[in-house]
């Protein structure tokens, strides 16, 4: 059973606060709303798809934008992290099969290695 709290996204906005200026950290998010970092994290989604823009940058935190400069630079961000995932989705696919000798089909048994 998961240990989230429940947490919605109304006590979520009430903590985030307007520009990168005044971000808060996950970890801070979690400690002010007694919950993990996951619960954090999907009601940030929610909260975007409410259509609240909550932006997110490693080096600022969590915050409301306050400009369409913040709301840039952190769809930029979450633009790059989404190339490399793409990036590393790609040489897994090839890396396994160079590994294992299965070329794509993956209904095909893998060899014993």
């Amino acid at each position: 059973m998961s240990q989230e709290k429940a947490v919605t996204t109304t006590s979520l906005r009430r903590v985030l606060r307007i520009g990168a200026a005044n971000g808060k950290s996950v970890k801070t998010l979690c400690s002010e709303l007694d919950t993990t970092e996951r619960a954090v994290r999907n009601l940030v989604d929610e909260l975007i798809d409410e259509g609240v823009p909550v932006c997110t940058h490693p080096a600022k935190g969590y915050w409301i934008a306050a400009t369409q400069a913040e709301v840039d630079e952190a769809a930029e961000f979450i633009r790059g992290r989404a190339i490399h995932g793409l990036s590393r989705v790609s040489k897994l696919r090839a890396a396994f099969g160079k590994f294992t000798g299965v070329d794509g089909d993956w209904a095909e048994e893998i060899p014993a290695l």
